[in-house]
């Protein structure tokens, strides 16, 4: 059997300093081989959980490669690996349904060729996706509590002070228009 191993980091520091996607891809790589399926593995790395998977390159490749019928099934270690929001995983899974293919989740061996396999997924995505609610809420509470004790948010201006001084002062000075002659 061909399969497809997917894995997904959120930042680019995490890509480039971290240690998940090797890990995530040696969970992946060890389920795929205990099997003895072949595998290709595929990463976006640096794409937040909430982009819909069908937006992420990797991953869109992974299911053009599905619906091709050129692998049998889709693996991945989280089910936050593929999806943050329960609609975007519904229709993942209804979309293997259609195609025929299988979705493993290899931390919660999660199998969707079973029936209790494709309600855990479900179940699964739910909390997935109210972990993504908790981190939303917990960072809107951090920025609003740093704002109050007067931290400035947000990246620091590039524009030197003289540079928004000028566009300021000729934004302000009146000039005449210019009619440019009727041809």
């Amino acid at each position: 059997m061909k399969a497809l191993g997917y894995g997904r980091c959120s930042t680019a520091e995490q890509a480039t300093n971290g240690v998940s996607i090797v890990v995530q891809r040696r969970a992946v790589e060890w389920v795929a081989e205990a099997n003895g399926w072949e595998m290709t593995w595929l990463a976006d790395e640096g794409v937040s959980g909430a982009v819909p998977p069908e937006s992420r390159k990797r991953f869109k490749a992974a299911l053009a490669l599905l619906e091709a019928g050129e692998s049998e099934a889709l693996i991945f270690t989280k089910v936050d690996r593929a999806s943050r929001c329960t609609e975007d995983f519904a229709r993942l899974l209804r979309l293997s349904e259609e195609q025929g293919w299988r979705l493993i989740v290899t931390e919660m061996g999660i199998d969707t060729r079973t029936p209790m396999g494709k309600a855990m997924a479900h179940m699964a995505v739910v909390f997935a996706e109210l972990e993504r609610d908790f981190i939303r809420s917990r960072t809107r509470e951090a920025l609003a509590l740093r704002k109050e004790q007067g931290v400035v948010l947000g990246r620091p201006r590039a524009t030197p002070d003289d540079v928004v001084a000028r566009v300021l002062r000729e934004r302000t000075e009146v000039r005449p228009r210019t009619r440019l002659p009727a041809t």
